[in-house]
């Protein structure tokens, strides 16, 4: 994926707890493919935890006391795009 080619994608729009657009969630490769029933199925439980999350989180409010962020670094991470064409 370096050179940007994508040659397949799924994607599924995610929804919050109140059903409005709050995402989605994309798979990318660079080669061209069909995707398996198995695997559609598994990217929608995937998608369908995601919104679960998200309901929940929505639904507890902001957190009283700020808790350890377990995933936070993966998305505040930079990542180089020197290799990027501008």
């Amino acid at each position: 994926m370096r050179d940007g080619t994508v040659r397949a994608r799924v994607g599924i729009g995610l929804r919050g707890g109140d059903g409005l657009a709050v995402g989605s969630l994309l798979l990318l490769d660079p080669n061209p493919r069909s995707w398996k029933p198995s695997e559609l199925d598994s990217v929608r439980e995937l998608a369908d935890a995601i919104e679960s999350r998200v309901a929940l989180a929505a639904f507890a409010g902001p957190p009283q006391d700020p808790a350890p962020r377990p995933l936070a670094p993966l998305f505040e991470r930079r990542f180089p795009t020197d290799h990027i064409a501008g």
